[in-house]
């Protein structure tokens, strides 16, 4: 997953570097100093790392597990079900 993602964060910077210089200049004009484009590219930044630290499995070494085929699904599905309907009823909810 790793590689993966520090492809598409490569990917990424190659299409907004450009951009950069544009929007810090125009920020640079309306307030009168850089100070409001580093705030920016310092929240993004902020931002950026708070969601990578929410996904899950980022910080473990191990791999993941792997998914459940959907056979163990239905099969848990179907034993759920059978539990649900081998409850005794209650006769005070009778016809709900």
């Amino acid at each position: 997953m790793r590689p993966a993602l520090a492809l598409l964060l490569g990917a990424s910077a190659l299409n907004i570097f450009p951009r950069v210089y544009v929007y810090s200049g125009f920020l640079r004009d309306v307030t009168g100093t850089y100070m409001a484009s580093f705030m920016v590219a310092g929240s993004f930044l902020l931002l950026g790392s708070l969601t990578m630290a929410t996904l899950p499995h980022f910080f473990s070494r191990t791999d993941p597990p792997p998914p459940r085929s959907l056979e163990d699904k239905e099969k848990g599905l179907h034993s759920e079900l059978e539990q649900m309907n081998s409850l005794p009823s209650d006769g005070n909810h009778a016809g709900v």
